[in-house]
């Protein structure tokens, strides 16, 4: 997942769904920040808010891999199962002075409106890893009604019956407790401005 400050702003079933492709299947990305080995081999996934291209407006999910075939296919077979549909792939063999010979694919996906799937349930995302702090303070505030999840650059709560106030009481519960004694004014600043999808 790249670092993002407004999954709002995309259709809420493709966030939930790009976000659980993260949860889930995150070891199979290979963005280049995280890759220095192997500079031809890179797999990223990100979100279009408004894709005209492939979906008449609406958000997508778009993964892109170089010289990841097996893994894009893999990816693409998990978000058939997910329940998405896809809307574009594509493969091509090309050439670049960097790397030489390469194989290109991109899958382009969404998610149904209002699909009926274990994923589409309530989320909150913070920006930022502030683990394990930040799940303290979670199961202080909501003990196990949820999941909790640190990926990437965020941290991931989820599950049915969150809502959007639950940002405030999780703020007020790092205002108040153990930990993040030098940054504790930032993170509750974090979780009181976290994302509800």
């Amino acid at each position: 997942m790249t670092p993002k400050k407004d999954y709002e702003l995309i259709d809420t079933e493709t966030a939930r769904a790009f976000i659980t492709l993260f949860i889930n299947h995150g070891n199979l990305f290979k963005f280049p920040i995280d890759n220095y080995e192997n500079e031809d081999e890179e797999l990223r996934g990100y979100v279009i808010e408004n894709d005209y291209e492939h979906h008449d407006g609406n958000s997508t999910i778009n993964i892109v891999g170089i010289n990841q075939t097996q893994k894009v296919e893999k990816l693409e077979k998990i978000m058939v199962d997910m329940g998405l549909d896809i809307l574009h792939e594509e493969e091509l063999n090309q050439y670049h002075e960097s790397i030489g010979d390469y194989t290109s694919n991109v899958i382009v996906a969404s998610a149904t409106e209002n699909v009926s799937a274990e994923w589409n349930v309530p989320h909150l995302l913070i920006y930022g890893s502030l683990s394990p702090e930040i799940e303290e303070a979670c199961y202080a505030a909501f003990g196990d009604s949820y999941e909790y999840h640190n990926i990437r650059n965020h941290y991931v709560i989820k599950g049915n019956g969150l809502t959007k106030d639950d940002r405030l009481d999780l703020s007020k519960y790092i205002n108040q407790g153990e930990g993040f004694e030098e940054d504790k004014k930032f993170n509750s600043s974090q979780a009181s401005r976290a994302e509800y999808i």
